[in-house]
């Protein structure tokens, strides 16, 4: 069985199937239109995680939800190493009988690589991710009266730097609230904008080409922590950059991200595709982890939320690492497609161009009430 694994830099990353493969197996028929309500009705029917929690006082009972083996994520010793910390960051607003606030980063766009979906705007993936969160809310709030507030910190800024058309996080960003308000998770979730911290600062945009300036002579040098992080991130960032710009057919891209397939191997113009890829990958990482830096220059989250703790989905010391929905769904969200399995009861999140290429026969699902009314919201196995 897989296992999400996490990566302390950025999203987990899971490799396709062996892009030699191109042999189309999966069958695909069309199945009904839902409504919101029958969304509903289909949320209700999941199993929700299990979650004991243990513990005599409010932070202790708390701190243990994300010590529970359905939440968890990234080794375990990364909170009970802190465990004081943790307990005195959640105390400082149970002492004051206020919600406790919680941060998130993700939920930039959908991933703009065909292979690993036709879409722009949420699906069923990203409710699965929100319902998730809103269950450590629901968790919260049965030991603690005053509640909690989970702050989704939605980061389509990054589509500046990979070429996602403005439009295409814009639009992601809208549809997820619509989603969040419409599911009524914002009981406990509110969503907004990274894009928000540029407002901190009337330098920003100083202080942004200074850490660029500054990563980019770190590179130049080779200086060991920041050698280590790009080692970390490449895989990850050369998935998400935008390939869909060049209007390839589906089998041209599986050659540009087959590995076993050197460079020599390839066309004259899918090599030269490939090596902007990779030159955009730099480029990226660069912008990347230079936006990041700023963000924990300014302290924004703690400006923003005083007191705030960090949930996360690259788990290491100083963040609370959670599962995004479960420890089957070996991909986030926005990078595959969901794929509800009757015999086990879940979901599971994959690559569209490898779900092409399963045997078996999935029905396509669609949500009439939400943008993209015509693309898959989810898959069911069916044989």
């Amino acid at each position: 069985m897989n296992k999400i694994k996490s990566n302390p830099y950025v999203y987990p990353y899971v490799p396709f199937y062996d892009l030699s493969d191109k042999k189309y197996r999966a069958t695909f028929t069309d199945g009904d239109f839902l409504n919101l309500n029958q969304i509903k009705k289909i949320l209700n029917f999941l199993e929700n995680p299990k979650i004991i929690l243990k513990g005599k006082t409010y932070e202790e009972k708390i701190l243990s939800i994300f010590v529970n083996k359905n939440v968890l994520f990234g080794p375990k010793n990364f909170i009970l190493h802190d465990k004081k910390k943790w307990l005195d960051a959640i105390k400082y607003f149970t002492d004051k009988k206020r919600p406790v606030l919680f941060s998130i980063l993700g939920f930039p766009f959908k991933i703009p690589v065909s292979l690993k979906t036709d879409r722009t705007v949420p699906d069923m993936g990203e409710v699965l991710m929100l319902r998730k969160l809103y269950t450590i809310g629901e968790s919260v709030s049965k030991v603690y009266p005053h509640g909690v507030k989970i702050n989704v910190f939605t980061e389509g800024v990054f589509g500046k730097f990979n070429s996602t058309p403005e439009a295409e996080f814009k639009n992601y960003y809208k549809a997820l609230k619509k989603i969040n308000k419409s599911l009524k998770f914002d009981k406990y979730i509110q969503i907004i904008e990274l894009e928000e911290m540029e407002k901190l600062s009337v330098n920003f945009d100083a202080l942004f080409e200074k850490k660029l300036t500054q990563i980019k002579h770190l590179l130049k040098t080779r200086e060991k922590n920041i050698v280590k992080k790009f080692k970390g991130i490449d895989d990850s960032l050369k998935r998400i950059v935008n390939s869909k710009k060049y209007n390839l057919e589906e089998r041209e891209l599986m050659d540009i991200y087959n590995p076993s397939l050197k460079d020599k191997d390839l066309p004259k113009y899918l090599q030269n595709i490939r090596k902007n890829i990779n030159k955009n990958i730099k480029v990226l990482g660069i912008n990347y982890l230079a936006y990041l830096s700023v963000r924990d220059d300014l302290d924004f989250l703690n400006k923003k939320l005083p007191g705030v703790l960090t949930l996360s989905v690259s788990p290491k010391p100083g963040r609370l690492g959670v599962l995004p929905i479960d420890k089957h769904c070996v991909r986030l969200a926005y990078h595959g497609v969901p794929v509800y399995h009757p015999g086990k009861k879940r979901f599971s999140i994959e690559y569209l161009i490898d779900l092409k290429r399963k045997s078996g026969t999935y029905k396509k699902v669609f949500f009439k009430d939400f943008p993209e009314s015509t693309k898959p919201f989810y898959y069911i196995k069916t044989k």
